[in-house]
């Protein structure tokens, strides 16, 4: 897991070719506007989606992510990660 916002945009991309300075100058825009950002936390250990709304929150945006290269697994545990996905999706 990762300690600041961006994901793959932050530690996937080189620098040379993305910024990290005009990516923080995006992303506090974001923050400027009231949306708050929790890094480190998993959905269904840490939090659940009623929990945020049982605290006042109007609306929550997921950004799940997992930093898996694709290529480095098989047939089986790529239809297990894709089976994985969707079944969270239906959850929420």
């Amino acid at each position: 897991m990762q300690p600041q916002a961006g994901g793959m945009l932050r530690y996937g991309i080189p620098e040379y070719r993305l910024q990290k300075d005009m990516m923080d100058r995006e992303i506090n825009g974001v923050w400027e506007l009231g949306v708050e950002f929790q890094a480190n936390v998993k959905l269904g250990q840490d939090f659940s989606v009623d929990d945020l709304l049982n605290q006042g929150y109007d609306a929550v945006y997921l950004a799940l992510a997992e930093a898996l290269d694709a290529s480095l697994l098989t047939h089986d545990q790529r239809l297990a990660t894709a089976t994985r996905r969707h079944s969270w999706v239906q959850i929420l």
